[in-house]
């Protein structure tokens, strides 16, 4: 929240706005998302005019060819039961007890000449093909066992490929955006990156305020005067200090040292309420900040601590590591503890 009107009257109204929300808590983007929101993004992709069936039918045919490579038994589902069970009182058993038999060469057949842009079907069919001979066979049956390393295999082929189709997708978001019809899906999967670039956030019931590094004093003054700390920290003590200084300068130190309500060291601090910044030393870590409801900071703290790097820059640069790839530059960037805190406002 910037703020540079040194008029009381805002200042009243901001505080009062943030002491109306005191206590809620912002929500990291694991509680923000879930894989059933993933898989309908997946699905409305996959069927989209963005997809030909030239991209669609080799990538499912692939996954068929894969399922079947992934198990030494893999060659019991390809071919039709009648291949298997040739006595003929067997097969009408199992035709009695299974109503819809299907094998995975059949699915490759039928893959291999439609526009293959029904996913959700083609996931059914895939695992009832498992299902079918764990419905069949008992448990201990080496054909039951088969067919269940089988679809566990097959649910992470699933994954794995969701994932790839949807990180791809997000790399054809410009493309996207010239189709006028895909509003829609544009502003789900802008969605789903910034909740990427908020999950390494620590969540938190913080506001930030950014305001003139002249400014700091008269916002100080107006907390002091207009807060009631009893209300907000009614555990804590009386005189215990609620507002922390932070601040290397000798005589900023000597003048707030008197005031038994502002603290210098943090180690003072009981249940913190207010983290004040005037740039001259460096911040802590993003974790503590957001104990603090509130955290007052400078524009060129600000301004400054952006420059040197973003969190998406980060994330890159850490990515690129982790894949043993390189970072082109002199040093991976590191953002600012202020950008690593999800704030309320």
């Amino acid at each position: 929240m910037l703020c540079d009107d040194p008029g009381l009257g805002k200042t009243i109204t901001v505080l009062s706005l943030i002491l109306r929300s005191f206590g809620l808590r912002t929500t990291t983007a694991a509680e923000a998302s879930s894989s059933e929101d993933d898989d309908n993004l997946f699905y409305s992709y996959w069927s989209s005019s963005f997809l030909t069936v030239h991209v669609r039918r080799p990538a499912i045919l692939k996954l068929i060819n894969l399922a079947l490579k992934s198990d030494g038994y893999a060659s019991w589902f390809e071919l039709p039961i009648e291949h298997f069970l040739k006595d003929k009182s067997a097969l009408a058993d199992y035709r009695e007890k299974i109503s819809e038999p299907i094998c995975l060469r059949d699915l490759r057949y039928k893959y291999d000449k439609n526009d293959c842009s029904d996913f959700k079907t083609f996931e059914s069919e895939v695992r009832l093909c498992f299902s079918n001979a764990m419905m069949y066979y008992p448990p201990d049956n080496v054909a039951y066992q088969a067919a269940e390393r089988m679809l566990k295999k097959f649910e992470d082929l699933l994954s794995e490929f969701k994932i790839q189709q949807l990180t791809d997708a997000t790399k054809s978001l410009s493309r996207m955006k010239k189709d006028t019809n895909a509003r829609s899906l544009v502003d789900a999967f802008e969605a789903k990156k910034r909740e990427e670039l908020e999950e390494p956030l620590v969540p938190s019931s913080s506001t930030l305020l950014v305001v003139p590094s002249s400014l700091l004093d008269h916002w100080e003054e107006q907390m002091l005067m207009h807060i009631d700390f009893s209300y907000i920290s009614p555990l804590n003590k009386l005189n215990a200090p609620l507002i922390y200084y932070h601040t290397s300068k000798k005589s900023t130190k000597a003048a707030k040292r008197s005031n038994p309500r502002i603290a210098l060291d943090m180690k003072n601090i009981v249940d913190p309420i207010i983290f004040i910044d005037d740039g001259s030393k460096e911040l802590p870590s993003e974790d503590v900040l957001a104990r603090f409801p509130i955290v007052l900071t400078s524009y060129n703290r600000f301004t400054s601590d952006w420059k040197n790097g973003s969190v998406e820059q980060e994330i890159r640069a850490s990515k690129g590591r982790s894949n043993g790839g390189i970072y082109w530059g002199e040093e991976a960037p590191e953002a600012s503890p202020l950008l690593k805190v999800h704030w309320l406002r």
